[in-house]
């Protein structure tokens, strides 16, 4: 505060060159491991993302990748097969009114 030195001239340090939770001496291990954690998603809830976000056909893809050991999940997987199987036959019911 007291310099002479514009500070419109002077570049500054990035102080986020190393994220401040990933510096914690001795639990950068376990707080490396719970980041991955957060930013990877399952292949059930990128199945569920694509469903909640009305994106029946990327549901459905990634439903069948999927090895369910949730009966939570097993369900939402076959509702998800059920509405894909009647949006592919009203489609093709459409198309063969059509032509």
């Amino acid at each position: 505060m007291n310099s002479n030195k514009a500070l419109d001239k002077i570049v500054l340090p990035n102080p986020f060159t190393e994220l401040p939770q990933l510096s914690l001496s001795g639990m950068t291990s376990v707080t490396q491991a719970l980041i991955a954690q957060s930013a990877v998603l399952s292949q059930g809830q990128t199945m569920m993302l694509h469903f909640f976000n009305d994106e029946l056909e990327l549901a459905y893809n990634a439903s069948l990748n999927i090895d369910c050991s949730s009966p939570t999940l097993d369900r939402y997987r076959s509702l998800i097969h059920t509405r894909y199987n009647e949006a592919k036959s009203f489609d093709s019911l459409l198309d063969n009114l059509l032509n």
